[in-house]
């Protein structure tokens, strides 16, 4: 087997090999803890201990306890080494020690002044799937997915044929671990790892008699268009005027049934990005097009594998940004490469930095090379829900009224702060000023220049 990580019990940071070239353009730290085989290797520079210290919770199903502001970066390298040696080459600046425990399993405890001062959990990230893997065959597997989901007693829930990876569901977490261990010796697979939960926020009550935003635009162009992809919930049926700026859909989730009434937030986000773009247009006209890919189908939630896919339908339909209004606190392998492939091919993402205040990063936010966002309130301070962080990168109104079925509504958190964002850049990128096209990088700095989040 080429690379097995990512998954219930091995975590690391990249999900498939890339390119010699490309993996220095990503320069990535790795973390690999192969806990079938007791091997471990790494490749890190200045990274955070409390990454450190959750990517080995999830390798070893160990208890992990660290001393209340323990800060620590982490910089080391090496390959194929046992489970103690690496924990004395990740943690050797600290004091740590390993205490077996009644059920077999084993708590670290990492510490600073004493063992007894180590009591913050260290905890998984609660948008885990805890039974359900991504697995990436070898370019030159002579096994099926089939085969391989029969052989593991998994079923497959969602396919990228072109990138060879596949969703698998499984009974449950014991037997996703079980799967994880045969995996591991499996030479016909490239990576093994977690999925995680994606959310968006609710879409509140109507709010009919408020003023709504405009968006006085008029399309023009003969098929060169800016193209915004709104990855995000299906698109409803909208009035004319909106209609014209709209690409035909792409369901990554599957077909929906249509039949829901009440507003969609994939349909407010679409007039929110309209808002981002009259402000930035020129003239009152605007060769932009918003290509809403829907990656929940008729699901409350998706998950990072969607995302990803979603992403990569934006890059095959000459998406130059891309607007993701939807986060969650798990660090996807699968989803943070489907975010390095668009930016080496030009585009740029703004995603939402999330609607709890706990200054801890949300993703796709948080990868880098995203224009991470925040909401401001009408007082231009940092709304009061809004989350922050060093991520965050650009600010953007929280309140957005948008029209649909004869009502108005009131859509408020970092998801308007995002589309609105996003449909700026576009409006940016399309513009006719200046003697050169615009670029990912002027896009990106347009946007922390002309929304920088409040200090």
């Amino acid at each position: 087997m080429r690379r097995l990580f990512g998954s219930i019990f091995c975590l690391c940071l990249l999900a498939t090999p890339l390119p010699a070239k490309a993996a220095k353009a990503l320069d990535r730290n790795t973390f690999k803890w192969r806990a079938g085989e007791n091997k471990v290797e790494a490749d890190l520079t200045a990274f955070p201990l409390e990454k450190v210290l959750t990517r080995i919770r999830l390798a070893t199903g160990w208890q992990v306890m660290v001393e209340p502001n323990t800060g620590a970066r982490i910089s080391t390298r090496f390959t194929n080494v046992t489970g103690a040696e690496a924990l004395r080459l990740l943690l050797g600046g600290l004091n740590y020690a390993v205490v077996p425990q009644a059920d077999g399993g084993r708590k670290l405890l990492v510490y600073r002044t004493s063992v007894q001062a180590a009591t913050q959990s260290v905890s998984v990230p609660k948008d885990l799937i805890l039974n359900e893997l991504v697995v990436t065959l070898d370019p030159n597997s002579k096994e099926t997915i089939e085969a391989l989901a029969e052989k593991l007693g998994a079923k497959i829930l969602g396919r990228a044929d072109d990138q060879k990876s596949y969703r698998l569901g499984f009974e449950d977490a014991k037997a996703t671990a079980k799967a994880v261990s045969e995996l591991e010796k499996d030479p016909n697979i490239a990576s093994a790892e977690n999925n995680y939960t994606v959310h968006h926020p609710d879409v509140p009550p109507n709010v009919t008699g408020t003023a709504g935003g405009s968006y006085a635009l008029t399309p023009v162009g003969d098929g060169k268009h800016t193209i915004i992809s709104l990855i995000d919930t299906p698109v409803q049926a909208v009035p004319a005027d909106m209609a014209q700026f709209l690409l035909d859909p792409i369901h990554v989730a599957g077909a929906v049934d249509g039949t829901s009434k009440d507003l969609l937030h994939g349909t407010a986000m679409a007039e929110t990005v309209l808002h981002g773009l009259t402000l930035s247009a020129e003239g009152g006209t605007s060769t932009v097009r918003i290509l809403p890919i829907d990656v929940y189908g008729n699901n409350p939630t998706t998950t990072s594998f969607d995302v990803a896919r979603g992403i990569r339908a934006g890059l095959a339909n000459g998406s130059q940004i891309m607007v993701m209004s939807l986060g969650g606190d798990g660090e996807s392998d699968f989803l943070a490469q489907a975010v390095f492939e668009a930016e080496q091919r030009g585009a740029v993402i703004v995603a939402a930095a999330g609607n709890q205040p706990t200054g801890r990063p949300v993703f796709p936010a948080a990868f880098e090379g995203v224009v991470g966002v925040t909401a401001i309130d009408q007082n231009g301070t940092i709304a009061s829900y809004a989350n922050t962080g060093s991520f965050v990168s650009a600010a953007g109104p929280g309140i957005s009224i948008v029209q649909y079925d004869g009502s108005r509504y009131m859509v408020t958190g970092t998801s308007s702060s995002t589309a609105f964002l996003g449909g700026a850049a576009a409006g940016f990128w399309s513009s006719s000023s200046g003697s050169t096209p615009k670029t990912a990088d002027e896009v990106r700095a347009y946007l922390k220049g002309a929304f920088p989040v409040p200090k």
